[in-house]
């Protein structure tokens, strides 16, 4: 039975000088491979604590920012409430001003009417006047005839007719006469006094109007003046309400900024934790192959020297070509392709700092502030490598990634470009792979921010450096 390996100072010999068990070599390498302590990352976690609390500080103002916002929409609905308020008032006001307005043009009419009247019934008054005084003048001359030759009498009427039917003649002309002058006098008399007492009555009629005519004038200019008063009221109400609506605007500006600021936070902590992830994934794999060649390097020599102690040489060829084997394996790259992680990350870091500018439709224009920048998709990726605006197309970037492109998102690495088909072109669109299944892309009405990388079917990806 063979007795327990012991190992010295990198040999491995057996107490009773019997051949190692390769099993328990090999158990030695697991055992070695299973002790190696994983690498830690470069990435310390203050700096992804740093990260978290960012989030948390722009969750927290965009919070305050939302709630502001909704207390300035909460105003202007109570504010639009009084104008619609203010609106039914200055509706039923304007109404009243007009009821005024055509009181006092119908009142005005009927003055003038009863004006116009007046001044025909002072014409009228003039001619009867004027005929009142030739009647009178008509009777002064029979009265001075009268006086000068004397008044006919009956018995001189009839001593004078020559005949019976000159007498009645005689008669009825004396009648007639007298009649007459009776007639003349009642009818000028009648038409005076019906004239004056017309007069009159419309004088009477004038003074109502007119004092109609001023009330309605009152109530017209209180009715305009209280239109005015509402229409003030509404101006200063609408001027509030514009205010609302910007303060509101505003704050939904800032909420969406910190809302923005606190994705990239997050993208930003998400992609330092990959990269963490990688970095100790990586150095736990070179440490575990590290345990393994030095293993094998262990069981060789374990063979060699029982081979010696028992006087067998044998071809070294195994462990040589093992060691090559290794070597070989080391020295092999990925694929032809050496990714310049330090590129990447300042790529990627560049790309961070314009998160919230708005869309362009033709390259970008950077002002040092997102809020006042514009970039493209290809503009993005120019800006990053720093390079003018309009510098590439989604089309040449897809040329530079050339074989390098992969098809499936799982393959996509840190800092690769991703395609899409767009707006008829293939590709049309591109945006930069950051790790957690999300590109950082711009987009008309979204701009430059973090997006889900199959919110549209991908063509593919790659890496451009």
């Amino acid at each position: 039975m063979l007795k327990t390996t012991l190992i010295r100072r990198g040999e491995c010999v057996s107490k009773d000088n019997s051949l190692p068990s390769i099993g328990r070599v090999a158990l030695s390498c697991i055992l070695s491979c299973a002790l190696v302590a994983p690498m830690a990352s470069p990435v310390l976690a203050d700096t992804i604590d740093d990260l978290r609390k960012e989030e948390e500080a722009a969750r927290d103002a965009a919070a305050a920012a939302e709630q502001r916002a909704d207390d300035a929409k909460k105003q202007q609905v109570a504010l639009e409430g009084e104008v619609k308020k203010a609106q039914q008032q200055l509706q039923l006001l304007g109404q009243q001003a007009e009821i005024a307005e055509n009181e006092l043009i119908t009142i005005t009419n009927k003055l003038n009417e009863t004006i116009a009247h007046i001044e025909e019934l002072e014409q009228q008054i003039q001619q009867t006047q004027e005929e009142l005084e030739k009647e009178k003048q008509e009777l002064s001359n029979i009265v001075s005839d009268t006086y000068k030759n004397g008044r006919p009498t009956l018995l001189s009427v009839a001593l004078n007719a020559t005949s019976f039917d000159d007498l009645l003649s005689r008669i009825q002309y004396a009648n007639k006469v007298a009649e007459y002058e009776t007639s003349v006098v009642d009818r000028v008399k009648e038409l005076e006094a019906r004239l004056q007492k017309e007069k009159a009555e419309k004088e009477e009629q004038k003074a109502l109007e007119e004092q109609q005519q001023a009330e309605k004038q009152q109530a017209l200019a209180e009715a305009e003046a209280a239109v005015a008063a509402v229409e003030s009221y509404q101006a200063q109400l609408s001027a509030e309400i514009q205010q609302k609506i910007a303060e509101a605007d505003t704050a939904m500006r800032t909420a969406a900024a910190e809302s923005a600021k606190a994705d990239a936070a997050k993208a930003k902590r998400l992609a330092e934790e990959e990269a963490r992830r990688k970095a100790e994934e990586e150095a736990r794999r070179k440490a575990e192959e590290e345990a393994r060649r030095k293993a094998e390097e262990e069981r060789q020599r374990a063979i060699e020297d029982q081979a010696r102690q028992n006087g067998f040489t044998g071809d070294s060829t195994t462990s040589s070509s093992s060691s090559d084997s290794g070597s070989s394996s080391d020295d092999s790259s990925d694929g032809g392709y050496t990714r310049a992680s330090g590129d990447v990350n300042s790529f990627v870091a560049a790309a961070y700092s314009i998160i919230g500018s708005g869309y362009s439709w033709s390259g970008y224009s950077w002002s040092g502030d997102p809020s006042s920048s514009v970039f493209t998709c290809s503009g993005v990726v120019d800006y990053a490598l720093g390079l003018p605006p309009r510098s590439n197309s989604p089309g040449t970037l897809y040329d530079q990634v050339g074989s390098r492109m992969v098809y499936d998102t799982s393959q996509l690495q840190y800092g690769d470009l991703v395609f899409y088909a767009c707006l008829g072109q293939s590709p049309g669109h591109v945006g930069i792979y950051v790790g957690n299944g999300q590109i950082l892309d711009s987009i008309p009405n979204g701009g430059v921010a973090i997006r889900d990388v199959n919110y549209m079917a991908p063509m593919g990806g790659g890496p451009i450096f």
